[in-house]
């Protein structure tokens, strides 16, 4: 299953909050990517990933490169889960084969 995000034009930043609390998730995993349909100049997109307000994953997705691989490892008390995303304007976001393992 494929998901995206898509920014409008003059933002600058984005988020997804996912509330995971309570539900015993062992491991969050897929790949990020920016969509080959963003235009030839599309800027590289910065990307956060908090639980609980830490960071467990960060990086920079660019347009014609391999999807990204994340694997996020909640603990037992884990309660959000949040992807910030920067330097979204007109850009869209593919999340790949996103799936939470219990």
């Amino acid at each position: 299953m494929v998901f995206y995000l898509a920014g409008k034009k003059g933002w600058s930043k984005g988020d997804i909050t996912f509330k995971i609390g309570g539900k015993n998730i062992k491991e969050i995993s897929g790949s990020i990517a920016l969509d080959d349909a963003n235009p030839a100049g599309a800027k590289p997109v910065q990307i956060r990933i908090t639980m609980d307000k830490k960071t467990v994953w960060e990086g920079t997705i660019d347009k014609g490169k391999n999807p990204v691989p994340v694997s996020i490892k909640p603990t037992a008390t884990s309660s959000d889960l949040v992807v910030q995303i920067d330097n979204i304007s007109e850009t869209r976001i593919d999340f790949i084969d996103f799936v939470a393992q219990y």
